[in-house]
């Protein structure tokens, strides 16, 4: 019966993890976007980064 709830927290955990990561992109996506258009190497035009 533990060993289920063991098994149940670290599923629990895992996602979690999976979740905070996603988050932690979109929040570096939109950080790195805001200082690429600050840097002028977006192009609002086309919509692309110019590396």
């Amino acid at each position: 019966c533990s060993h289920d709830i063991i098994n149940h927290q670290y599923i629990n955990y895992e996602e979690s993890m999976k979740m905070e990561r996603k988050k932690n992109n979109s929040i570096l996506n939109r950080r790195n976007f805001l200082s690429e258009k600050i840097n002028g190497s977006y192009n609002p035009i086309t919509g692309c980064f110019n590396y």
